[in-house]
């Protein structure tokens, strides 16, 4: 169970980091 957590972290990380890159991309 704790693993789904886990899971569930690590996607909401990569969303943001998603949001990052897109936003770098933009201001370029």
């Amino acid at each position: 169970m704790a693993e789904d957590r886990h899971q569930q972290r690590q996607q909401r990380l990569k969303e943001q980091v998603d949001a990052r890159i897109a936003a770098a991309q933009d201001t370029r």
